[in-house]
């Protein structure tokens, strides 16, 4: 299992809005300064987790974003799953490539069971463990 760098971006730029007052709005440059993130795919991702709930946006001179939740209620999965989908537990094979036997169903359980922890894991760790 990756978390794709898109998804590490989301993770920063919602910690860096709990780091923040929760009435003032920040503008999208100002984190993409503060981590090094194109501001263009920053947006992208903004507007991911603004339609998944996890952010409110603003526009104007005032605009930016702000978090819709207090830091302790936004799991770290709904970021997650916000940018990458839900985690799914499933295994492709190659064209061609056979598996013998129960080999392929019995990998395919093994990996079910690693998404199901790191489901667990990322819903019990919220936004807040990070800004500490």
């Amino acid at each position: 299992m990756r978390l794709g760098r898109a998804t590490v971006y989301a993770i920063f730029a919602v910690v860096h809005l709990a780091r923040t007052s929760p009435q003032v709005s920040v503008p999208a440059r100002d984190i993409a300064e503060t981590y090094g993130i194109p501001p263009a795919h920053l947006m992208k991702l903004l507007q991911s987790l603004v339609r998944a709930g996890i952010l409110n946006s603003g526009r104007g001179p005032n605009g930016g974003f702000c978090l819709k939740k207090q830091p302790e209620k936004i799991s770290l999965l709904s970021i997650v799953e916000a940018i990458e989908g839900p985690l799914a537990g499933r295994i492709t094979l190659e064209k061609g490539i056979t598996a013998p036997g129960t080999a392929h169903g019995g990998l395919e359980h093994c990996y079910q069971q690693v998404v199901d922890y790191a489901r667990t894991v990322l819903q019990n760790k919220s936004v807040a463990t990070l800004t500490r």
